[in-house]
């Protein structure tokens, strides 16, 4: 029992990794950014945002366009757009930015998945996908 209590602790995220967590997500953030401009955040949801994440999880990221005008969360996407965008990320996350990434369009919920190889984190990267943020 002693062991497998240590293991547990052990598997727990440690303070040095929400630092790697936070330069994942500017790094993210700026090549977005770079991309569709300043109207765009990353928001983070899921096990990183309810303290339940271990060492081994992933970060839950989405993408949120904001209207230029009235500065709110108000940009609407069909589907298409979102995989338009979620192909030219994943192209630019891994030709011009070293990342290990794939779109899965096939997806309910359309998804990036990558691995950074300078902080060694992997992540899910959504878009207009605000539901799960309320519900972290």
């Amino acid at each position: 029992l002693c062991q497998q209590v240590t293991a547990l602790c052990d598997s727990v995220q440690v303070p040095q990794s929400e630092g790697s967590q936070r330069v994942l997500i500017a790094k993210l953030e700026k090549i977005v950014k770079g991309l569709y401009g300043r109207g765009v955040r990353l928001e983070r949801f899921g096990s990183s945002v309810c303290e339940f994440s271990t060492i081994h999880s992933d970060l839950d990221l989405t993408i949120l366009l904001d209207d230029p005008k009235s500065g709110k969360h108000a940009v609407v996407l069909t589907a298409a757009e979102k995989h338009e965008i979620l192909k030219k990320l994943s192209k630019s996350f891994r030709f011009q930015h070293g990342m290990r990434s794939y779109a899965v369009l096939g997806a309910r919920v359309p998804v990036i998945k990558l691995q950074d190889p300078q902080t060694g984190l992997s992540a899910d990267v959504t878009i207009q996908n605000d539901l799960p943020i309320y519900k972290s």
